[in-house]
């Protein structure tokens, strides 16, 4: 017997010993991919599925809410309006520019720009450290409150409580607060 061919057979078993090897990783690897892939699409299934269940769940709550319930999204569309709103519009409104013949949207946007001092907590020339309490104002039905910025003295007030406010007004100037000679 000749060398040769048992070494070419055997390099050949090796060969295909191998390429089995390599098929055996491959197919393991396809395996765990498609068992993933299924793992995903479980768990999407079950998250649509909840939020159906929730969907659906709200939907009953705001059908048979006797309020009217109008939400927009960012872009300005109608995001949610439930029966209410359609009854006491007579329209399900596509998005904020359909109110404007109602003249919702003109109420919206001055109420959001409605600005009032509710309350002055100093007076012209008080001492004021950095954090207190200026002032508090009301702008959408909260109430905010204005902090000094920096220690000083209150110098040109510009409001009174119950005045309106504009966005940007001063209500005040801080100026700094001298050290009065005593002459001792």
């Amino acid at each position: 017997m000749d060398a040769v061919p048992i070494l070419v057979a055997v390099g050949g078993i090796l060969v295909g010993i191998g390429l089995l090897a390599l098929l055996r990783r491959e197919r393991a690897r396809v395996r765990t991919e498609a068992r993933e892939r299924a793992r995903r699409d479980d768990e999407f299934r079950r998250e649509l599925a909840a939020a159906e269940d929730a969907r659906r769940s709200a939907d009953l709550v705001l059908s048979s809410m006797e309020d009217g319930v109008l939400l927009f999204g960012p872009d300005g569309g109608t995001r949610l309006a439930n029966p209410a709103v359609e009854a006491q519009l007579g329209v399900r409104p596509a998005s904020i520019e359909s109110l404007l013949p109602l003249g919702l949207r003109h109420l919206a946007e001055r109420a959001a720009t409605n600005r009032a001092v509710l309350a002055v907590e100093v007076a012209e020339g008080d001492a004021v450290t950095a954090g207190q309490v200026l002032a508090v104002i009301e702008a959408m039905k909260m109430e905010n409150e204005v902090h000094a910025p920096r220690d000083g003295i209150v110098s040109g007030l510009s409001v009174r409580p119950g005045e309106p406010i504009g966005t940007g007004q001063v209500i005040c100037a801080i100026e700094p607060a001298t050290e009065q000679d005593d002459g001792t």
